[in-house]
Formats: C-alpha cells, sequence, structure tokens
C-alpha cells in the first residue's frame, strides 16, 4: 500500500546526511573547475541535476521528521 512505502520513505530519508552532502557538491563545484577544469565540465550538469535531488531530498527529510517526531538528521 501507499501508506507503507510512504513511510518507509520518510523512515529511510531520515538516516543520509543531505547537508554534508550538499556541502561535499559545493566544495566540488569550487574546487573542480580550479582543479580539473576538464572533468568538472564534463560532471558538472549532472551534478548539478544531482544536488537539486538533495535539495528536495533535503526539504522532504525535515518535513518527515516534523511528522515523525523525530529529531532531524
Amino acid at each position: 500500500m501507499i501508506q507503507t512505502e510512504l513511510i518507509t520513505m520518510a523512515a529511510t530519508v531520515q538516516g543520509f546526511d543531505l547537508e554534508g552532502f550538499l556541502e561535499n557538491i559545493s566544495y566540488a563545484d569550487t574546487m573542480g573547475p580550479i582543479l580539473d577544469p576538464t572533468l568538472w565540465t564534463k560532471g558538472s550538469d549532472r551534478m548539478h541535476k544531482i544536488e537539486q535531488i538533495a535539495r528536495a531530498a533535503l526539504r522532504f527529510q525535515k518535513e518527515c521528521a516534523k511528522a515523525l517526531g523525530v529529531e532531524e538528521a
């Protein structure tokens, strides 16, 4: 049932260090063009899409923490 799947998703996302992951993306976005411009150019579009997903997941994580009555990750 969809309710069970939603609870599973909410519980799963609580274990993700999304703030740390987003910090790593920020660092890669800052240093990538300096350290390896060619590689950064090839991967930056995908990285920015993943960043968007991670930001959405972080919002979901925070809302789920409220709904589940747990401390935010």
